[in-house]
């Protein structure tokens, strides 16, 4: 179990532990969040139109107002005796918030390991973390390689990246040169060989456990990286025609629940609209995906039992081996969701 006390408030923003949200006016009196219940969570910010936040787990935590960034700073207060005096304190004068029941929660978050947060988040040597800082900018660790290689600089080391496993379609890692009509047209030998062996060493959960990280780190904080992964990982095993039907069961009932808390403003934001038409309609996963076509269905009706092609890109030549002449390093993946910007979420009117 977590608590967090909130030192602050010098002006009016939006607060949000995982995906519950109110409205704060500046100076109020709300100094924390009590009784969090173990495991993974998220507490979000958003003021002068800028959205970010920390990820957390097991602790006793403080929030406070730094003038020089403003922004609300989040770190674990060591001192026990004087944390658990001053919670006390609000909490006998009605200044701390209950965790409320978010039921969905504890399902978006299923299969996310704290040790795989800190190797997204950090590498290994920040698998001792307890909080990590997530923003809307945050860009890729793929992202920020293709950066610095067409700029032909580095980019400050110390900036914060989520470090996803890299998905490249049209990578010589995924299209072997004596298969290459194959691994085109059925992305199996990458999703099974390279991705689940060698990236997530045969663990559906690890799998699955990124997927919901991206999709969280995409609806909470609209950041572009995140969808693009989030995308890029049910394009990837859709795309594959031997999947292991458990893992099929396990990533329906994962999607079927984020498409379920997923608002309707947020389709054209955040969702590729092709993607999803191939992945429920044309791909060999189409017919083991009942639960996300019936959540699609109350969301977005025309996405299920749709063959139209995309109309963003023309249609692909998979005769076509050009793309295999190029540097791999310069290859780019060819579906992209589109650029996520705006998100809102839903929010208590309720303090």
């Amino acid at each position: 179990m977590s608590d967090i006390l909130i030192l602050e408030i010098p002006r009016g923003l939006t607060i949000g532990i995982d995906t519950f949200s109110l409205e704060v006016k500046a100076k109020q009196p709300i100094y924390g969040i009590s009784k969090i219940p173990s495991g993974i969570h998220v507490i979000h910010f958003q003021h002068d139109e800028l959205r970010y936040g920390y990820w957390f787990t097991h602790g006793n935590f403080i929030i406070k107002w730094n003038t020089e960034t403003e922004l609300y700073e989040m770190c674990e207060e060591k001192d026990l005796v004087k944390f658990e005096n001053s919670l006390n304190d609000y909490i006998s004068r009605n200044l701390v918030l209950k965790y409320p029941s978010i039921d969905e929660w504890f399902r978006l978050i299923e299969y996310i390991d704290w040790v795989q947060v800190c190797h997204i988040m950090g590498g290994k040597e920040k698998e001792g973390a307890t909080v990590f800082y997530s923003d809307s900018s945050m860009s890729t660790a793929e992202e920020t390689e293709i950066l610095r290689k067409r700029l032909k600089n580095s980019n400050d080391d110390d900036d914060k990246i989520f470090d996803y496993t890299t998905v490249r379609f049209k990578s010589r890692e995924a299209i072997r040169s004596d298969h290459q009509m194959e691994d085109f047209l059925d992305k199996s030998y990458y999703f099974n060989e390279i991705i689940m062996k060698k990236r997530f060493h045969g663990k559906i959960s690890m799998y699955l456990g990124e997927l919901q990280f991206a999709y969280l780190n995409s609806i909470l904080f609209g950041n572009y990286g995140s969808s693009l992964q989030w995308h890029n990982l049910i394009e990837l095993i859709c795309g594959s025609s031997i999947v292991d039907t458990e893992y099929m069961s396990k990533l329906d009932s994962t999607l079927s629940v984020e498409l379920k808390i997923l608002p309707i403003e947020y389709i054209d934001i955040l969702i590729n609209d092709d993607m999803w038409i191939r992945s429920l309609n044309k791909s060999f996963q189409k017919e083991r995906l009942p639960l996300t076509k019936r959540e699609m269905q109350l969301k977005k009706p025309e996405f299920v039992n749709n063959s139209r092609e995309g109309e963003s890109e023309e249609e692909e030549d998979p005769y076509d081996r050009s793309f295999l002449l190029q540097e791999e390093d310069d290859s780019e993946d060819e579906y992209k969701p589109t650029v996520v910007s705006g998100i809102y979420y839903e929010r208590s009117r309720d303090v």
